[in-house]
């Protein structure tokens, strides 16, 4: 089981054209993250079936990028 920070994430629906960019970020408030952080996004279609994972593109101590 991951640990998570802060709180349990959300789920969230997203629609997806295909062939469009997608460009996310996220910043820490205050606390940095903890060296040797994963963060990554589960893709799953809408009988909950897990269609693929975006592993972040980018992890610094104050920002995760994908």
């Amino acid at each position: 089981m991951p640990d998570y920070i802060g709180y349990r994430p959300h789920r969230y629906s997203l629609v997806l054209s295909r062939g469009a960019a997608f460009i996310q970020s996220f910043e820490t408030s205050s606390t940095p993250l903890p060296e040797g952080t994963t963060s990554w996004i589960d893709i799953y279609n809408t009988d909950d079936e897990l269609l693929t994972t975006w592993n972040a593109t980018t992890i610094s101590p104050d920002s995760v990028e994908y």
